[in-house]
């Protein structure tokens, strides 16, 4: 089955275009992307809000071919055109087959290996100079669902997977920090 069959693909807007309210307009940058893909936010079923990130929403470089769950450090940032959301319309009419959890999303872009090779294919046919994916790559890639009982458990396998190699990086960064101070007062 084709992802745009379970899923929609928002992609980003030319942030000098964006007709958002208010005077500030925050772009989402790889680095907001970096420091999600380390977030503690539980993945959300987002609708189209639209390209203003909201804590939980899904999103996907279109460069690196890699996806994180936003943080709330980006909530409220516009993703640009390096950037598209996912969104999962309703699927409670959906048939269990025709279904596809957030988290499982998230496992199956960034670590399913199948999947994998399609979107390093699909990026080494790029015809820009740097290959990257279009909105419209992502809804072509095909995926084997498996039933949502495994997909909760294989998801939140993942999630927690990140949750844990977040709460490390934020242990060795405050132990760095505390050497850091520690040597500032021998000097």
């Amino acid at each position: 089955m084709r992802l745009d069959e379970l899923v929609v693909v928002q992609g980003g807007v030319n942030s000098s275009r964006a007709n958002i309210s208010g005077s500030v307009i925050k772009e989402y940058s790889m680095a907001d992307f970096d420091r999600d893909r380390y977030s503690l936010a539980e993945p959300t079923r987002s609708s189209w809000s639209g390209p203003v990130v909201e804590t939980g929403d899904i999103l996907v470089s279109l460069v690196r071919g890699e996806v994180v769950i936003a943080s709330n450090f980006s909530s409220g940032k516009i993703i640009g055109q390096n950037f598209a959301k996912i969104l999962f319309p309703n699927q409670e009419n959906d048939s269990a087959d025709k279904r596809i959890l957030a988290a499982y999303f998230v496992y199956l872009l960034n670590e399913d290996p199948e999947v994998l090779s399609q979107i390093r294919i699909l990026r080494a046919g790029s015809s820009t100079v740097q290959k990257r994916l279009t909105s419209q790559n992502i809804g072509n890639i095909k995926v084997d669902l498996i039933p949502t009982e495994q997909q909760e458990k294989i998801g939140n396998l993942c999630i927690l997977s990140r949750q844990i190699v977040s709460l490390q990086k934020r242990r060795l960064d405050l132990w760095e920090q505390k050497v850091h101070t520690t040597l500032q007062r021998c000097v």
